[in-house]
């Protein structure tokens, strides 16, 4: 049994629309796809997945501070060009169906995720 990691840069050719949608979204409509079918199907090991990470989309709703969410409220112009913290992001954590109805349009084998501990443990006992 072989474990290995694949990383792909991938550069589509294609007319990409959007328009403003309620923040922090944008609304994108790309007309190339990207999914399990762009690879052959004869190589049956490989795994074709998707991972996030919990501060990326879950959203400050619902949990604990956590140390980055410290860092960026006392030094908010550290947290990128955005200037942005981790209190609003895509709300995966709400929204999960979706992202599996994306995974399965996909064709998805794999999906890895993770949830803050100050989400599953918010006052940190």
């Amino acid at each position: 049994h072989f474990s290995f990691s694949l990383l792909a840069v991938v550069t589509c050719k294609g007319e990409i629309t959007c328009e403003e949608g309620t923040p922090p979204f944008t609304k994108c409509n790309q007309t190339d796809i990207f999914n399990r079918g762009s690879f052959d199907k004869k190589d049956d090991p490989f795994i074709f997945g998707v991972a996030s990470a919990a501060y990326q989309i879950e959203g400050g709703r619902g949990r604990g501070l956590n140390v980055w969410d410290g860092f960026t409220h006392r030094y908010p112009e550290k947290g990128g060009p955005d200037l942005l913290n981790g209190d609003i992001a895509c709300d995966s954590y709400r929204l999960w169906q979706k992202d599996v109805d994306v995974m399965a349009e996909l064709g998805v084998n794999a999906y890895r995720f993770s949830l803050a501990w100050s989400r599953i443990i918010p006052r940190g006992k």
